[in-house]
């Protein structure tokens, strides 16, 4: 019920901001603001930087919404577009230093969804730090938005196999983090 709520939600916001109802981007960023940072946040070492791919971000968002074909596909959408300005930002200003590994090439492996017990956040997010960009991505969207799989993989554009391997993969290292980080403190 909540889920069709925040659709309706999602398609009405859409509308009014299409008619240039400027509370309607307002909502639109309270909504979804914390939220993208978190996520660019996790992809991106310098949180100066994180805060100016945000605003790149709801720019594009701006100058794109009437392209928007599909508003219950919103939160799908503007993950996409922070990722392709996370890109962006990186071909720019990183692209001898950061590249995104390839892992189509891996096996498809059974998806868990499975939620880890983790009880002390800052463990998670000294963990999160450690894992590769593409596993660190995966992960966040699939536990920050709870997004399915084939959404993961429209906002990575990757395939369903290759986002199930990153979050098979970035499960077991950010636990192996986890209970090394653990072990150190005992």
């Amino acid at each position: 019920m909540r889920l069709n709520k925040q659709l309706i939600q999602d398609e009405l916001l859409i509308v009014r901001c299409r008619q240039g109802d400027r509370q309607a981007l307002e909502d639109l960023v309270r909504l979804y603001e914390k939220r993208l940072l978190y996520y660019i946040r996790r992809l991106v070492d310098n949180e100066q930087d994180a805060w100016n791919i945000l605003q790149d971000t709801w720019l594009k968002v701006l100058r794109a919404i009437d392209r928007l074909k599909e508003p219950k596909l919103l939160t799908v959408w503007l993950y996409h577009i922070a990722r392709n300005t996370i890109m962006d930002y990186r071909r720019g200003k990183y692209a001898d230093i950061l590249r995104f590994q390839q892992d189509d090439l891996l096996p498809d492996i059974p998806d868990d969804t499975a939620s880890m017990s983790l009880e002390n956040a800052q463990l998670v997010h000294l963990a999160l730090g450690q894992l590769s960009p593409p596993h660190r991505e995966v992960l966040t969207l699939h536990f920050l938005e709870e997004l399915p799989l084939e959404a993961i993989a429209a906002i990575i554009n990757t395939s369903v196999g290759t986002v199930k391997s990153r979050l098979f993969y970035a499960r077991q290292n950010i636990k192996k983090q986890i209970e090394k980080e653990m072990h150190n403190e005992k």
